[in-house]
């Protein structure tokens, strides 16, 4: 034999992993053919490197597929918040609409100045100051006075609605027609505006209201304009 047997089985553990020079596997290949005692040597490593190699694998392995849990649980719990927050924001946009959608349907109110009626070429016109109306309602009704039929009208504003609650400017104007000059401004003896709830049904009917409900209704609004 070339080479020591110690020298050989110093070698072992590279010639096993591949690592070793060419002319070092030659020559472990060539003793291990060569030496009885050397190659059992070697049969053991290759056991000894089975029963620890492996397991320290599967042990990475393991190690891996809990790291992967970890991130699928990590993810889970992360989409879960993520649809939560999604879920209450909605939830409150939706309520902040419904809000905004019934105080969109409410009439708007007269605080004295924020609504005048005049006579116009066009017309009579209601000046209304603050945010643009989202509706309107105009009645005319009949009443008689003193033996001579008067021609009431009757109108209200519905609140601006969505988003122009909070982007009204208190100093804007705007304009609504209550009675058109070529149809029966002329013939107009009164404007009313009426605050009062839509709800309630007040303005429907009012067309065949006695008289004394009519001018107890009547009572409740305020008088923007007379001939």
């Amino acid at each position: 034999m070339k080479h020591q047997c110690g020298i050989i089985r110093d070698l072992l553990p590279l010639y096993h992993d591949g690592v070793c020079s060419a002319e070092s596997r030659g020559a472990v290949d060539e003793h291990l053919t060569e030496c009885n005692d050397c190659s059992e040597y070697y049969k053991k490593l290759l056991d000894e490197r089975e029963n620890f190699v492996v397991p320290e694998i599967e042990e990475h392995k393991a190690d891996s597929f809990r790291a992967v849990q970890r991130r699928i649980k990590r993810s889970v719990r992360a989409a879960i918040i993520f649809a939560a927050a999604v879920l209450v924001i909605c939830l409150i946009l939706g309520m902040a609409m419904i809000m905004m959608s019934e105080k969109s349907k409410r009439i708007i109110e007269y605080d004295g100045s924020n609504i005048t009626v005049s006579m116009k070429s066009e017309g009579l016109v209601a000046t209304v100051r603050g945010a643009w109306y989202s509706g309107s309602h105009v009645k005319s009704v009949f009443m008689e006075d003193n033996g001579r039929q008067k021609l009431l009208k009757i109108f209200c504003l519905e609140e601006p609605d969505g988003w122009n609650v909070f982007a009204a400017d208190k100093n804007e104007t705007h304009n609504f027609t209550v009675a058109y000059a070529d149809m029966d401004a002329d013939r107009v003896d009164a404007v009313y505006y009426y605050s009062g709830a839509l709800n309630e049904g007040k303005l429907k009917g009012m067309e065949d209201m006695p008289p004394d409900e009519l001018a107890e209704l009547l009572g409740e609004m305020t008088l923007l304009w007379e001939r």
